[in-house]
């Protein structure tokens, strides 16, 4: 931040900490007023080094306005250029934006929003873009200063979480560009929005458009999210959309995950090998993430064709993991879906000759070999507990409690939100972890301060020396409590909680605390935890969880495995594609996936609260680096 050290916070600046620069300045001219007529502009000199534009600075200092503020402009435009972001946005709140006249107030304006924007001062990034003196004169300006007026309010707009708002701005952004690559960049980010939205809310924005153009993407975007199960069937969809809107910018040029469909169909894997666990004490988890891939399977090739893939099923209960890989691609896998348990993940990753894309459903604890096929998909805690500090930082939450057991699931979970948490800047006020043995309400009544109220109020009575009404108090310090804890426990924490004056306190929790095992009545218990949980959890509408239903005797604790099974058929031919485009995301049974550079896929869960010992749906919320809650 070196003008941090050399301009005064009056409106000159202190130029004696750079008075060497002297040597190098301009000299000073006569100042004269712009024509009003005609933009005021000042001659871009180029300036390659810090050092100059400084130098020009000061000599800007020493004219009278408008000159010197439009020469301080352009400038910050310069600095903005060659990289110098922290000194503009220094000399940026230099300039007078009174004297500017029409035309230099637009790019005052525009350049405003660039070093806003950068440094996340949205709002007043907000009220630049959005001065009416600003909008008067838009269609007056150049057109590179239009293009670059709307590309920063939708760029805005999205981070603010004003979403058909930045879309109309890049839809009127794409019919002020020329070049291709500037097209095809700017419907790719509108794509990329597009893709971060679920079916439900791009329904709801269509019925709701009255623009034929973003009508036409939000069709496209639904088109697309409907059939991702099938890559023949999206690419069919795709194909009939394109031909009922020959002259929408996306038929003339398809986003780039669209345009792969064709090479994916024809690469798709033909012969697929699913490596689980059949016997022994993870056989009925095997079996369920078997069924779920099956279900899959029959719900998408109801009849044998001759694109149908083979599947063969191999047990990894006994035999070495590598010798079992092996003979999976002896006997003519393409793909490999497997193994499920994480040493044997880990095992695997060692091969020296991993040739085959092989998605395991588990994740190693050793970094991945990036130049491996190796892909890891798992229903990791930690994921969830990202997501839940991800949504108390975001709805307002900084002093958080932690409760959970002393089980090893329960710690890793605890260990990740702690991490998130205190990377946004939140305070862990307590982390209490809960044995099964000893009584919850001595814990919760210890770790609430309740006996220090009731201890405070006995020392009072004494100092009186009479009685008096009173009602004992929790402590004040905390605003949120994550509860790690599976359904059993919690449904004896939570009211435990209620009872020592903690109810008004938010719980969040994962979605262990929630078990469909249970009766309502049970789960009357957990009312209003607040908790991250599988989309197959609460949608009956899922076609192969409907299948499942019908055909089999579902065990209780098994459905989350179910849904693991039929993600991994989503996943299995569109792995290259998704870490290929790594804006690219799918929508599945157990969350919204993408793959990340080390080739692990990321879910993110749906939110729900329980209201009456059932799972009500909540909104979605955005933060602004897009991370979706």
């Amino acid at each position: 931040m070196l003008l941090k050290h050399i301009f005064s916070t009056s409106s000159s600046i202190n130029w004696t900490a750079i008075t060497i620069l002297t040597l190098i300045m301009a000299g000073c001219t006569t100042p004269t007023q712009p024509n009003t007529q005609q933009p005021a502009s000042i001659p871009e000199k180029p300036a390659s080094t810090l050092e100059q534009l400084l130098a020009q600075a000061k000599n800007a200092q020493k004219q009278t306005s408008p000159r010197r503020d439009i020469q301080l402009l352009s400038i910050v435009n310069r600095l903005l250029n060659i990289g110098e972001q922290s000194t503009a946005a220094d000399l940026f709140v230099e300039i007078n934006r009174s004297s500017l006249d029409d035309f230099q107030f637009a790019r005052y304006a525009i350049t405003g929003s660039d070093i806003y924007i950068q440094q996340q001062l949205l709002f007043k990034a907000k009220n630049l873009l959005e001065d009416p003196r600003l909008n008067n004169q838009t269609a007056n300006l150049p057109i590179e200063q239009q293009r670059q007026l709307h590309k920063n309010r939708a760029i805005l707009y999205q981070q603010v979480g004003e979403v058909v708002a930045a879309l109309n701005e890049r839809i009127i952004l794409g019919t002020l560009l020329s070049e291709t690559e500037e097209i095809n960049d700017n419907n790719n980010a509108i794509w990329q929005q597009l893709n971060t939205m679920t079916p439900l809310d791009l329904e709801i924005l269509l019925t709701q458009s009255t623009n034929d153009i973003l009508k036409g993407w939000f069709e496209l975007a639904i088109t697309s999210k409907s059939s991702q199960s099938s890559l023949a069937a999206q690419n069919k969809a795709i194909l009939n959309w394109v031909t009922a809107n020959p002259n929408h910018p996306a038929s003339l040029q398809l986003p780039a995950d669209l345009a792969l469909l064709q090479q994916m169909i024809q690469s798709k894997p033909q012969h697929i090998a699913l490596l689980l666990p059949l016997k022994g004490k993870l056989a009925k988890a095997g079996e369920a993430i078997r069924d779920g891939f099956m279900a899959s399977h029959y719900s998408n090739y109801p009849h044998n064709t001759d694109d149908t893939p083979t599947i063969q099923f191999y047990d990894t209960s006994e035999e070495d993991i590598i010798s079992v890989y092996d003979k999976a691609v002896a006997n003519g896998a393409s793909m490999i879906v497997g193994p499920l348990k994480k040493e044997r993940v880990q095992r695997l990753s060692q091969h020296p000759n991993l040739s085959i894309t092989t998605l395991a459903l588990n994740y190693s604890p050793e970094s991945n070999n990036m130049s491996q096929p190796l892909y890891q998909f798992g229903l990791s805690l930690e994921d969830e507990s990202i997501q839940v500090a991800d949504r108390a930082w975001l709805e307002g939450h900084r002093q958080a409690m932690v409760i959970s057991s002393k089980a090893g699931w329960s710690q890793r979970a605890t260990n990740a939100f702690i991490e998130r948490w205190q990377n946004y800047g939140g305070t862990i006020i307590l982390n209490s972890q809960l044995n099964e043995a000893e009584s919850y309400s001595d814990t919760i009544k210890d770790i609430l301060h309740i006996d220090q109220s009731k201890q405070r109020a006995t020392e009072l009575k004494r100092l009186f020396g009479r009685s008096f009404e009173f009602e004992p108090r929790r402590r004040n310090d905390i605003d949120m409590i994550f509860l790690v804890a599976r359904s059993k426990e919690g449904r004896q924490i939570k009211p435990t909680l209620n009872f020592h004056y903690a109810g008004n306190i938010p719980v969040y929790a994962t979605s262990q605390i929630f078990s469909s095992a249970n009766n309502k009545e049970k789960n009357i218990d957990l009312n209003n935890i607040r908790l991250t949980t599988l989309p197959w959890t609460i949608n009956d509408y899922i076609k192969e969880k409907q299948l499942i239903n019908n055909s089999l005797k579902v065990g209780p604790g098994y459905e989350r495995l179910y849904a693991l099974g039929v993600d991994s058929f989503l996943l299995y031919p569109r792995l290259q594609q998704l870490y290929t485009l790594s804006e690219q995301q799918l929508y599945g049974a157990t969350g919204k996936l993408s793959i990340n550079t080390e080739k692990r896929i990321i879910r993110q869960q749906v939110w729900a609260e329980i209201k009456n010992g059932e799972l009500r749906p909540l909104r979605t919320l955005t933060l602004s680096n897009d991370n979706t809650l």
